[in-house]
């Protein structure tokens, strides 16, 4: 049974939530015209044991008074208000750092789920206790919740592979890090936790890489929401830092996943051969130090092979 340290509705300060077994995390800003689709798609799920906290990042629509509603008509679902505007990278760590369960799935909160996706996973992640993730593909989806395009990251089940190469072989095959809106073993997360640098869920879904094979499911579970204007109206970085004069650091990104890769090795003897391949594997998958000799001729390389796959 579902315990809550916090009034359910609204709730000021600190609060922890926790249920035994899965908490979704609903982080969001402005989502007025999506947010009650969110919510019944949680809501109608055919797995109904849960709880949900909605981190409302200092919302200016009416994305407030949908939550406070609907949690009215449903107790499994929780909304908190920040005070102001922390950045979606922050609120996500607010949802993970003030609730307590086995699993956690963080949901966009523009995005939709099939009604089988929460049953599956849990199914799964019961059966398959090596397993850090369990995801599925996904799918983009317009303001009409029409299908657009099928997406799919590479599989990182792995088998016997070890950790350090699921950690390396993660940062090409997470191409659209599907993985960050998937259940996660919350053991297995750890205290990694989502940072201001640009491609910050590349470094989260690596650590989980590297704690556990990832378990895949052909079917589209997941529905993320696509905005012909996204781009122009609310900046990634802007997002990310709840900052508008925030800027892509790939040199710091990397530098960041390498203290992450670090910090995984620990004094194991083949740490420092290991932490080279990751920065030539981020060299020849992410736009880091833009402009060297040997970034060209990877890009140039990774091109190349490209243009051969696709022929």
């Amino acid at each position: 049974m579902m315990m809550l340290q916090a009034q359910s509705g609204e709730s000021q300060g600190a609060i922890l939530l926790t249920h035994p077994l899965l908490i979704i995390g609903v982080p969001c800003y402005n989502e007025a015209g999506f947010l009650e689709r969110t919510l019944q798609s949680l809501a109608s799920q055919s797995y109904s044991d849960f709880a949900v906290l909605i981190s409302d990042n200092a919302s200016t629509d009416g994305t407030g008074d949908i939550a406070r509603d609907f949690c009215k008509r449903d107790s499994r679902f929780h909304y908190h208000r920040q005070p102001i505007n922390i950045g979606s990278s922050r609120n996500f760590n607010f949802v993970a750092d003030h609730t307590n369960s086995k699993y956690l799935l963080w949901m966009g909160a523009h995005d939709l789920i099939e009604r089988s996706m929460l049953e599956r996973h849990i199914a799964l992640l019961e059966s398959r206790s090596e397993v850090s993730v369990s995801q599925s593909a996904h799918a983009w989806i317009d303001t009409e919740d029409r299908l657009v395009e099928r997406i799919e990251d590479g599989a990182l089940d792995g088998g016997g592979r070890d950790d350090a190469e699921r950690y390396l072989r993660s940062i090409g095959r997470n191409l659209n890090n599907i993985a960050a809106n998937s259940v996660i073993r919350r053991s297995m997360l750890g205290n990694c936790r989502f940072t201001d640098v640009v491609g910050t869920d590349r470094i989260l879904l690596s650590h989980l890489a590297f704690r556990g094979p990832f378990a895949t499911f052909p079917d589209i579970l997941y529905m993320r929401r696509t905005f012909a204007d996204r781009v122009e109206r609310n900046p990634y970085m802007e997002r990310l830092t709840g900052r508008a004069d925030a800027a892509e650091d790939w040199t710091a990104f990397a530098r960041e996943y390498d203290i992450a890769f670090a910090a995984l090795l620990g004094d194991r003897p083949d740490a420092k051969r290991l932490r080279r391949l990751l920065q030539l594997t981020l060299r020849y998958y992410l736009p880091v130090r833009r402009g060297s000799f040997l970034t060209k001729m990877l890009w140039t390389l990774r091109r190349i092979r490209q243009r051969i796959v696709r022929t």
